[in-house]
C-alpha cells in the first residue's frame, strides 16, 4: 500500500530544505536576468545550487519510501 504521508516527519524537514534551495535558485535565476554582471560566476553558482538540490532529492528519496 502507498502511503501518502510518510511515517518519519524528519521527511518535512527535508522537503523544507529543499524548497529552500529552489527558492535560492530561482532568486538568482531572477537576478541573473535583471542585472547582466558576473553572469560566468552567477551561472556556477546556480549549478551549485542545483547540485545541492540533486543531493537533497537523492536524500528524500529512501526517506519516504520506507
Amino acid at each position: 500500500m502507498v502511503r501518502l504521508v510518510p511515517r518519519e516527519t524528519k521527511f518535512f524537514d527535508m522537503f523544507a530544505e529543499v524548497t529552500a534551495n529552489l527558492i535560492l535558485g530561482a532568486r538568482l535565476m531572477a537576478e541573473m536576468l535583471r542585472d547582466f554582471k558576473d553572469i560566468p560566476g552567477r551561472v556556477q553558482k546556480l549549478k551549485d545550487i542545483e547540485l545541492r538540490g540533486d543531493e537533497m532529492t537523492h536524500a528524500v528519496e529512501p526517506a519516504t519510501s520506507r
